[in-house]
């Protein structure tokens, strides 16, 4: 399987629902984002619970919908302002993402 093939394997992977995850197709997201972002998180998320972590940090926790198209992007698009820690599987697909882009320019 090439790498763009496997790239939507594992996005139609983890955006779909799996029945034996018992998670009624929902996503618990937890996150610690920069505190210059908290703000852009409160617009686009607006059930988020923030915690303040540090000066300069929150943990953010919100649950979605599995089938949230965006999530992956809308992550990805604050860079090292955002470091997903749950769920495992986004993180996974977050860093399979980084190391791809990283590659190409190489």
């Amino acid at each position: 399987m090439n790498a763009l093939n496997q790239k939507i394997f594992n996005l139609k992977t983890f955006f779909s629902h799996d029945k034996r995850d018992n998670s009624d197709g929902i996503i618990h997201l937890k996150a610690e984002i920069h505190k210059s972002i908290r703000i852009d998180m409160e617009e686009i998320y607006p059930e988020t619970r923030f915690t303040k972590k540090t000066d300069s940090t929150y943990l953010m926790e919100v649950t979605l919908p599995r089938n949230n198209n965006t999530l992956l992007g809308t992550m990805m698009c604050f860079g090292n302002r955002v470091k997903v820690i749950e769920p495992v599987d986004l993180r996974d697909l977050i860093l399979d993402t980084v190391e791809e882009v990283r590659n190409a320019y190489k």
